[in-house]
């Protein structure tokens, strides 16, 4: 089962604003926004083409805008990517499904496409991931060495236990046992209090997990 995403990370929509490069970001929004005055004005121009018997001089046909969209996409795409690439950003996704868990990406994110408006990315033979986040790797450095100095709040706790019976499936998923869930806890958000961990278990665990957890003490 997958855990939330780290915090020091954010949507792939949200990282093209923050991690790719700025001149790149302004022309694909100025494409955009052309694209969409192109779409607005769409109606008049075929009129005046149509008046006119030709086209109208100085207005971009809607195939000249499009491609002038896909093409500032492409660059803030492999801007983006060269970044992961090299190290300096981390991906995580659910693959093939929305509801799958989420894990951390290590393919040819070359051969990627990006859908930045739904945070997906789309590869060979229509392999899919969906809820892209990223971080930056120095970020994600500070986070574990703020992981390890601190126990992790009550809240967070609660948060991954929730998640983990949201991703748990009965019909393909095997019953978790407690000390697994504990011990991922600690390799994914740091330093866990067992009494704060065994309260939140309790009220929170779904009801097959703490009645498999029961049966095994009685055998025991």
């Amino acid at each position: 089962m997958g855990s939330l995403p780290p915090s020091a990370s954010v949507t792939l929509r949200e990282a093209v604003k923050r991690f790719a490069d700025p001149e790149l970001l302004r022309a694909w929004l100025d494409a955009l926004d052309r694209r969409k005055q192109g779409n607005v004005t769409k109606r008049l121009v075929w009129t005046k083409s149509f008046v006119r018997g030709g086209p109208v001089p100085g207005i971009a046909s809607r195939g000249e805008l499009e491609r002038e969209v896909r093409r500032a996409h492409t660059h803030l795409r492999k801007n983006l990517w060269t970044k992961v690439r090299g190290g300096e950003l981390v991906l995580w996704g659910r693959k093939d499904r929305p509801d799958s868990p989420l894990d951390q990406i290590e393919v040819a994110i070359q051969y990627f496409e990006a859908d930045f408006r739904t945070s997906k990315i789309i590869g060979p033979e229509g392999l899919k991931y969906y809820d892209i986040h990223i971080a930056q790797r120095d970020a994600l450095a500070s986070e574990e060495r703020a992981k390890k100095s601190a126990t992790v709040p009550r809240s967070r706790i609660d948060r991954e236990i929730k998640q983990r019976v949201e991703d748990w499936n009965p019909a393909t998923n095997r019953i978790p046992l407690k000390s697994e869930v504990f011990g991922e806890l600690k390799k994914t958000v740091g330093k866990v209090s067992k009494r704060e961990f065994d309260q939140r278990w309790a009220e929170y665990a779904h009801p097959l997990w703490k009645r498999s957890g029961r049966r095994k003490t009685r055998q025991q």
